[in-house]
């Protein structure tokens, strides 16, 4: 349970490594075990390597992040969230200058034209690449903002859920089963939790509806 994970936390920590490999290091635990695993992480001044996709553990205990693509590795300095906010800057770059070439490549032909004629609506505006350019960076700002908001919005879903399901083995603990008063608390928070989580998954859903409407249309 959580007492075994934290006393094999501690004994990792003050046992004279200094470089410690982790692999979902916070999977299976409770909110307190993870608290008290998060400030051992925080305080060890050895050298980490965490593999995991818990992104609010991250956030707390690297300072660097490891992208490992199909065509490479590269280190960032920083952590996770500014990792995300870096990569998002370089991809929406390379993609404003992708797409401002690819109007440039549909813009061309026009200059072939027939002699002398002229289209329905008269002499057509000039393509502009820089404007081009900045109406895609500018598409993929917004974008990387309504990411951001569903990756949030996705965060406090799975902190909701893991509150409940928190809730819900106290509630199962045979120490507890006997204690009405107690239960009762329980189960007032397991309903408000519950509530609570609902309307994060309704907003997470629109979110994501918003975004994947957002990408059909650039």
């Amino acid at each position: 349970g959580g007492e075994k994970s934290r006393v094999a936390l501690a004994k990792l920590v003050r046992g004279g490594a200094n470089f410690l490999i982790l692999d979902e290091p916070t999977n299976h635990l409770d909110l307190e075990s993870r608290a008290v695993m998060e400030k051992a992480l925080g305080a060890y001044t050895g050298t980490l390597l965490v593999a995991t996709h818990d992104r609010a553990l991250l956030d707390k205990v690297v300072d660097h992040v490891l992208e490992i693509t199909a065509t490479g590795c590269k280190m960032y300095e920083g952590g996770f969230q500014l990792f995300n906010q870096t990569r998002g800057q370089e991809e929406a770059a390379a993609e404003a200058v992708s797409h401002a070439e690819k109007l440039t490549a549909k813009a061309a032909p026009a200059k072939t034209s027939a002699k002398g004629e002229k289209g329905a609506k008269g002499k057509s505006e000039p393509f502009d690449p820089k404007e081009a350019y900045r109406e895609a960076k500018q598409r993929k700002r917004d974008e990387a903002k309504l990411k951001r908001r569903v990756n949030a919005a996705e965060s406090k879903v799975v902190s909701l859920e893991e509150e409940k399901e928190t809730l819900e083995l106290a509630m199962a603990d045979p120490a507890i089963s006997t204690d009405s008063e107690k239960l009762a608390e329980l189960a007032r928070e397991h309903k408000m939790i519950k509530g609570d989580l609902t309307d994060a998954i309704s907003e997470w859903e629109r979110l994501a509806g918003r975004l994947e409407a957002f990408r059909d249309k650039s």
